[in-house]
């Protein structure tokens, strides 16, 4: 029979793999999860992205992009980022760069964080599925 902390740790794996292996603290809470049993799963179940977001696994461009994205909700991916998003055929870019409306203080690691006007939250954001973007 599995123990508490093993049906928790398949609990929080499941409510990441809806999200892309990214998961947030507010999310975490709302699953019920305390933040001491946050913490103590820092570092080898959940990797920090950015603060309040983890990832599940190792911390790739992708999951980056994902976690930049949960940081900044009504931030779209932009520039190269979104073309590779789309499939188009430009040499990618090493930095992500995402859109947000209007100004934003937020700065977040490896990730360039751009202001801009009349960007709708989500327009642009990674399939779910394996595409034809890898990063």
């Amino acid at each position: 029979m599995p123990s508490d902390r093993h049906l928790l740790d398949a609990r929080i794996l499941a409510l990441a793999g809806t999200n892309g292996m990214v998961i947030t603290a507010a999310q975490l809470r709302q699953a019920g999860i305390a933040a001491h049993l946050i913490d103590s799963r820092l570092g080898w179940l959940l990797q920090p992205v950015t603060k309040g977001v983890y990832a599940v696994g190792a911390i790739t461009p992708r999951i980056r992009l994902r976690a930049a994205l949960a940081a900044i909700p009504s931030a779209a991916a932009s520039h190269r980022t979104a073309s590779g998003l789309l499939g188009l055929p430009l040499a990618p870019s090493a930095v992500l760069t995402i859109t947000v409306p209007g100004r934003t203080r937020r700065e977040l690691p490896d990730v360039a964080v751009r202001p801009g006007t009349g960007v709708v939250g989500g327009s642009v954001r990674p399939p779910s599925a394996a595409s034809a973007w890898s990063c």
